[in-house]
């Protein structure tokens, strides 16, 4: 008789489970298409570090504004590179590719998918080829931008269709190369989620980089006016009243602002004597230049009047900035400016950095 109910209690929690990993699996909109598969099998089940957000993990789905800053929480394995994906994502397969499926909600539209890439061509030629080979020129908006990281490389570009942008990067290790595309209802969410996912990137051995997120308001503290003059390998420019020197070499100047104490904005410049293309040196100026700050390129790269910009976060254990870069092509060197801060404002930075762009002589 006792085996006969401990038989049936365990039959009863299988039972549970199953019908709760089966509600789970239901909320994927991939779950009902045939010819995916639920997979867990790149699951490290390993947390060792928490990434700030404001998710409420108690809700069934994400809302809109959740995607700027999502909760990557989750971490998984593919060869020798480790990455993380937001917690309330799930994994599904088919053929040789991965995707990473959103819980189901009307208010956004987001795919991600990712496979492996044989090549040991440099990252911008192997970009080049896929655009290429996939016939993705006619729908290019974006031409191929690196990013560097420790023991990592990355490179992406952004293609559109009638309703969706897609921004595809690589990533590549010493031994492995993954070809990632988000599919999402703007190139903003796009860019934000690639940036997040990159930081949280690193192969065996590495140490992770621990970043925080304030997402506090400083609308009141900010200023879109740039009155102050400063110059800069030749160039002069203004910049708002409350920034102050941080930093200054030869090639290098850092301005910030602060409250509290806290670095709240942050304006930094360099000067690159380089052979390439001015695209060459927006890549140069990512990853760990002020280690051990993380720069990310990210969004649309635009060039006009020998200006490129596109858009940039600014990773630190403090805090984390977002806003614009920009690099302006001189006669002889490339300047790179940086004009970054509160998640909470990026309208309002990215003004300012306009602000300050306007004002280059």
């Amino acid at each position: 008789m006792k085996k006969y109910i401990k038989t049936l209690i365990l039959t009863l929690i299988l039972t549970g489970c199953a019908k709760e990993n089966k509600n789970i699996k239901e909320n994927y909109p991939l779950s009902k298409l045939d010819n995916f598969s639920y997979d867990e099998s790149l699951l490290t089940g390993e947390r060792l570090i928490d990434y700030p957000s404001k998710v409420d993990k108690n809700a069934p789905s994400y809302k809109k504004s959740d995607l700027d800053n999502l909760d990557y929480n989750k971490e998984l394995r593919f060869g020798d590179i480790y990455f993380r994906i937001p917690d309330k994502c799930a994994v599904f397969k088919k053929d040789d590719q991965y995707f990473i499926d959103f819980p189901l909600d009307l208010s956004y539209n987001i795919l991600i998918n990712f496979r492996p890439y044989d090549s040991d061509k440099d990252l911008i030629e192997l970009c080049q080829e896929i655009i290429n080979k996939e016939n993705m020129g006619k729908n290019l908006i974006s031409r191929p931008v690196e990013n560097k990281l420790d023991n990592l490389e990355s490179a992406y570009f952004i293609t559109t269709s009638e309703s969706y942008t897609y921004t595809h990067y690589l990533l590549r290790s010493e031994n492995s190369t993954i070809y990632f595309t988000i599919k999402s209802d703007s190139a903003k969410i796009g860019s934000n989620i690639m940036a997040d996912m990159l930081i949280t990137a690193y192969t065996q051995g590495d140490d992770i980089l621990e970043v925080n997120k304030s997402f506090k308001d400083y609308k009141n503290n900010l200023s879109i006016y740039a009155t102050r003059r400063v110059e800069m390998s030749g160039l002069t420019m203004k910049i708002p009243e409350n920034f102050y020197l941080n930093q200054d070499s030869k090639n290098f100047k850092s301005f910030v602002a602060k409250e509290d104490n806290e670095v709240i904005s942050e304006i930094i410049m360099k000067e690159d004597r380089i052979d390439g293309s001015i695209y060459k040196a927006l890549g140069l100026n990512s990853g760990n230049i002020i280690y051990p700050t993380k720069i990310i390129n990210m969004g649309k790269a635009s060039y006009m009047d020998n200006i490129i910009d596109c858009d940039a976060r600014v990773y630190m254990r403090e805090n984390t900035l977002t806003g614009k870069k920009f690099v302006i092509n001189k006669k002889n060197s490339y300047v790179t400016i940086i004009v970054v801060g509160p998640l909470a404002n990026q309208s309002l930075v990215k003004s300012m950095a306009d602000s300050i762009r306007d004002s280059i002589e």
